[in-house]
């Protein structure tokens, strides 16, 4: 039997998605700012550092938002799944058989 998604999961859920979004912004504009002070191009590369860590967040970010929602459905259908089929026992097991006469 499997258990409901908790909120510990939805909460690790929004945590990565902090991270997703933090890293490649921290990173990719310290590297456009350390390539302005090595070539003299201020600002351009750390314009172009923080446009791409804004397409990179988004990519990664959309696939980790499709994975996690596609996670959360399949969980609600097997517990919707389970659930329908302890109904199910239950009504085959009760007094509401038709009995025959």
């Amino acid at each position: 039997m499997t258990q409901k998604i908790s909120w510990a999961q939805y909460l690790g859920v929004v945590g990565q998605i902090g991270f997703i979004i933090a890293i490649p912004i921290v990173a990719l504009t310290l590297l456009g700012r350390y390539l302005d002070s090595l070539y003299g191009t201020s600002p351009w590369l750390l314009l172009s550092g923080i446009i791409l860590a804004f397409l990179v967040s988004s990519g990664i970010l959309y696939a980790q938002v499709w994975r996690t929602l596609k996670f959360f459905a399949e969980q609600e259908t097997i517990v919707k799944k389970e659930k329908t089929e302890d109904t199910k026992e239950i009504f085959e097991d009760s007094e509401f058989e038709d009995d025959e006469e």
